[in-house]
């Protein structure tokens, strides 16, 4: 079982869509391409993402990072999610004016706030239904909340059809109660892009034109070797890579179509922290490119400021 995402922006006038952000890549010979980086590098990892003002901080919760069902050393190929695995996932659906309505995923930061990406709400009088505690899209029971505000970064904009600050945040019209299977991931208090530890989660197809998935999907899903990301990443022709980091997933593994806004969550002395949020991606497990995610690190001032202001 693979759990996959790719995102485009250009959405079609159909009722339904997943949401999805695809990039154009340059014909490549990936074995060049990493003797190449190996012989400018040297294969050190390093990262440019911006340091936060460590002063800035934000009340969480105790319960944040901690779930019941922790799959860190259970997970080998993707796979099904155990119910409450990962309690700050949530399902998004946006409906837009236009009456089509897009898919995607999210996390839960605090009782009113939901971090995701900025494309997964395109336009800014959309309506947002989120679903909280959902494993099978089928629940009946899963708690729903409707919100209409939305949070983008100033600086989120559409360059030629490609995204750049791709992140948003969403408040909810009244607080949830956190339980067992509901409650909010860790922020990053350090930049994580060594981490060794992560995992992707989503509804997105299961392959590159099949159907969305109706369990929760889950897959190890480590930050690749910053460098190497930064250098695969000017293929992409996008200008602004700074804040990014790629997934580094097996062949056949990785995000698909519906998993944008996703949390990549990442465990470090017994909490997850929400290292990523997907962005967009190439064909669906490609094995020459990365998956590509905002950095949450580069936006905690950004993410504080905007909680605490609001």
């Amino acid at each position: 079982m693979v759990l996959l995402v790719v995102f485009s922006v250009n959405v079609s006038p159909q009722p339904i869509t997943n949401n999805v952000c695809t990039l154009a890549k340059s014909s490549l010979n990936f074995e060049d391409l990493q003797s190449e980086y190996r012989s400018l590098t040297g294969g050190v990892n390093h990262t440019n993402l911006p340091d936060p003002n460590h002063n800035n901080t934000l009340h969480q919760s105790s319960l944040c990072g901690q779930t019941v069902e922790d799959q860190s050393e259970k997970i080998i190929t993707g796979q099904e999610t155990p119910a409450s695995a990962w309690p700050w996932f949530v399902y998004l659906k946006t409906y837009l004016p236009s009456g089509i309505h897009l898919i995607c995923g999210g996390s839960i930061l605090t009782e009113l706030w939901i971090l995701t990406a900025a494309h997964c709400a395109i336009e800014l009088d959309s309506v947002v239904i989120v679903y909280f505690g959902m494993h099978d899209i089928r629940q009946k029971q899963t708690v729903k909340h409707i919100t209409s505000r939305k949070f983008l970064s100033k600086a989120y904009r559409l360059p030629n059809g490609l995204l750049e600050n791709d992140i948003m945040l969403i408040k909810l019209d009244s607080p949830i109660t956190f339980t067992e299977s509901i409650r909010p991931i860790c922020l990053p208090t350090k930049d994580m892009t060594n981490s060794t530890n992560c995992f992707s989660i989503g509804f997105g197809r299961t392959r590159e034109k099949g159907p969305g998935s109706t369990k929760l999907l889950q897959i190890k899903s480590n930050p690749m070797n910053q460098k190497l990301c930064m250098f695969l990443l000017r293929y992409t022709m996008m200008s602004s890579v700074d804040t990014l980091i790629c997934g580094d997933d097996e062949h056949g593994q990785g995000v698909c179509m519906g998993d944008s806004g996703g949390p990549l969550s990442c465990k470090e002395d017994g909490r997850y922290y929400i290292v990523g949020v997907i962005s967009a991606g190439f064909d669906c497990g490609m094995k020459e490119l990365p998956n590509i995610m905002v950095s949450v690190y580069a936006w905690l001032d950004w993410i504080k400021t905007t909680i605490k202001a609001n």
